[in-house]
């Protein structure tokens, strides 16, 4: 993020589901340049055009990657957010484009 770089290891954990409605996740990653938990709420909106995905979250961030990045880091995360969903959207066309594979009953031996 900006001047800060490094490389990042981090956990994802859905700790709350409340199907279909919304999911609450529980995020923690660190790196060199330091580290950042988050909790985060995703909700689910019923549309004509499909689901609506509406996001929250609150993030602590620590080390140099707060003090440096800090007022970087909601543009970035913005960015991801974006990427992210973009990228589910596109797998989710994908996969209601898949034919669902047919089985034909196995012959029996002569």
């Amino acid at each position: 993020i900006g001047p800060v770089k490094g490389e990042f290891s981090g956990h994802v954990e859905v700790t709350e589901k409340h199907l279909p409605d919304s999911l609450v996740l529980s995020v923690d990653g660190s790196g060199g340049p330091g580290g950042v938990k988050a909790v985060g709420t995703l909700r689910l909106e019923e549309a004509a055009s499909g689901t609506i995905v509406h996001y929250e979250g609150e993030p602590q961030i620590s080390g140099r990657l707060a003090s440096v990045g800090a007022r970087l880091v909601g543009g970035v995360a913005k960015k991801l957010a974006g990427q992210f969903f973009e990228s589910v959207s596109k797998q989710a066309q994908d996969y209601q484009q898949t034919p669902t594979p047919t089985t034909t009953p196995a012959a029996k031996p002569a």
